[in-house]
């Protein structure tokens, strides 16, 4: 017969049972130390931002003002020699459309010159005479002859 051997405990017996969670019992990151890093990642932000950033951005701006300082009497230039050229077109088809009227003569209103000033300087022409001989539909296709830097309200 098969003799029976009960196991028993190791000598001085099991270790006590942990019932207990084992963690903290407080988190590691509290409220103080959240708001100083939240209030230190702000302020190191803010210092890249103006230290870093907007210094740049204002030497940028500046650069371009500069550049469309020195080049805006070329724009305008040009812009001028486009109105005249237009005004000369006009001038030029309203001769041919006027050629066989009576006592007609270019640039007058019923004779009275149209682009006449006492002071003999230039004048920026009226949209409706820059657009005198224009279709009404290809009125918008024309750049617009105005001076470039004026707001559009």
């Amino acid at each position: 017969m098969a003799s029976f051997r009960q196991e028993m405990p190791p000598e001085g017996g099991y270790g006590p049972i942990e019932w207990v969670k084992q963690a903290r019992a407080r988190p590691h990151w509290g409220g103080y130390r959240l708001v100083a890093a939240l209030i230190g990642v702000t302020v190191l932000g803010h210092i890249h931002q103006y230290g870093y950033i907007k210094p740049r951005q204002w030497k940028r701006k500046l650069e371009r003002g500069d550049a469309r300082i020195a080049i805006e009497p070329f724009l305008v230039a040009e812009r001028d020699r486009m109105v005249l050229k237009h005004m000369r077109k006009n001038r030029d088809m309203e001769n041919e459309l006027m050629k066989d009227v009576p006592g007609w003569v270019t640039g007058t209103y019923y004779g009275v010159p149209v682009y006449y000033n006492l002071a003999g300087r230039w004048m920026e022409p009226d949209y409706k005479d820059f657009y005198a001989h224009s279709k009404t539909k290809d009125i918008g296709s024309f750049p617009n002859f105005r001076n470039h830097l004026e707001p559009v309200w």
